[in-house]
């Protein structure tokens, strides 16, 4: 069993009359010391975390 564990994520974007389906069921499990980058593509930020007890 991981640390973080997220399942089936979706995410759609409404622009105007037109649905975008950025994400479809996306899913994950990060064990105790794994890495992860997060990316926002809008502000062009990343951010990186170590996970940890």
């Amino acid at each position: 069993m991981g640390l973080i564990i997220a399942e089936n994520i979706t995410k759609d974007y409404h622009v105007g009359e037109v649905t975008v389906r950025a994400l479809k069921g996306v899913s994950f499990n990060m064990d105790t010391g794994s890495f992860m980058s997060l990316r926002e593509w809008e502000d062009d930020v990343t951010e990186s975390h170590r996970l940890s007890r």
